[in-house]
């Protein structure tokens, strides 16, 4: 699975030029999957098929202590897996793209409860089977059920036109003369049924 995220435009920019890209990767994402199952972030492909996931919750859950306590075991990962040389290229590549990720961009546009996808991710192996609309649509219909939109960021335009099939907007794209990659915010606004 940790391939899927090599393929993620901002993981290229942030992983260029370091030796263990692939195994820092992995442990990052060893990191994310414990930490969404720990909090109950963590919608698998049918309930129980790791091969699609999302890590994902709802505002009233989440938490800014949570998400910087991930960010410094992320890091320090990252320390330990690296030698000095990859750390300060992997410091300096995400320093680059500061210009174009936006984590608190639907604040314009949300007021109140929303859902978050922060992470959405599927293996290869069954990418153009349906998988993705199998975990996204109980998502969807909760949130239309409790008429709260939802929100995801992303930095592959493909993802855009995906999305869209599903009721997401894109609202806003941010990009930088300084780096060739855009982050692209999409809402699904809640759907009432009558």
């Amino acid at each position: 699975m940790a391939d899927s995220f090599l393929d993620d435009p901002l993981n290229r920019v942030v992983l260029e030029g370091i030796a263990d890209a692939n195994k820092l990767i992995q442990a990052h994402s060893l990191i994310l999957a414990r930490y969404a199952y720990k909090t109950k972030n963590l919608y698998l492909l049918d309930g129980t098929d790791p091969g699609a996931f999302l890590i994902a919750c709802d505002s009233r859950n989440d938490s800014i202590i949570r998400q910087v306590s991930l960010g410094l075991r992320i890091v320090s990962k990252s320390f330990k897996l690296l030698n000095r040389r990859d750390f300060k290229r992997l410091s300096t590549n995400h320093k680059a793209t500061h210009d174009i990720v936006d984590a608190m961009w639907y604040r314009r546009y949300v007021r109140g409860r929303f859902f978050r996808i922060r992470i959405a991710a599927a293996d290869r192996s069954i990418r153009d089977t349906g998988a993705f609309r199998r975990l996204l649509t109980p998502i969807i219909e909760v949130c239309n059920k409790d008429r709260i939109p939802i929100v995801i960021e992303t930095h592959n335009p493909d993802n855009v036109g995906l999305y869209s099939h599903f009721g997401f907007k894109l609202v806003k794209t941010i990009s930088s003369p300084r780096i060739n990659i855009e982050q692209f915010c999409i809402i699904r606004p809640p759907v009432f049924k009558a």
